[in-house]
């Protein structure tokens, strides 16, 4: 009877042992896990915050670069246009620097060709010279249909 105990007893050890492994490598497996879903998600989030601080930028250059236009229209001062152009200069700048620092992220394909789209008109009136006939005309014909 004694022989049959500790039989018993080392199969019910054995058999704890097993299961105690087994819990330990369910539980090494997900924490490896969890590391890497951590290490994608802290990625992804950075990557769409930069994303998204460069389009916040892009909309407030946009209408730095829209009001700065107005006045530029509505000036009969020189030194005044003048000023505006050096204002419209270093929205360029600015623009250019943020471009090329969304330009460094991931992109999928239907942004990367928005992207080219305002930087392609972005350009086209940046062309233009104020009070010129035909600039209205130049940035309505490249608008996209």
């Amino acid at each position: 009877m004694d022989r049959r105990r500790r039989y018993t007893s080392k199969i019910i050890w054995f058999g704890f042992s097993i299961v105690i492994a087994t819990m330990a490598a369910f539980a090494t497996t997900g924490i490896h896990y969890l590391s890497d879903s951590k290490k994608n998600f802290t990625r992804v989030v950075a990557q769409h915050n930069v994303q998204i601080h460069v389009m916040s930028e892009f909309l407030r250059l946009a209408r730095e670069r829209s009001l700065t236009l107005q006045h530029m229209f509505m000036t009969n001062d020189p030194f005044d246009l003048d000023d505006h152009r050096m204002l419209m200069s270093d929205i360029a700048q600015d623009y250019l620097q943020m471009r090329e620092e969304v330009l460094q992220t991931d992109l999928d394909e239907e942004e990367s060709e928005l992207l080219t789209a305002q930087h392609v008109q972005t350009s086209i009136t940046g062309r233009c010279r104020i009070r010129s006939p035909n600039c209205s005309s130049m940035v309505k014909s490249n608008l996209p249909r």
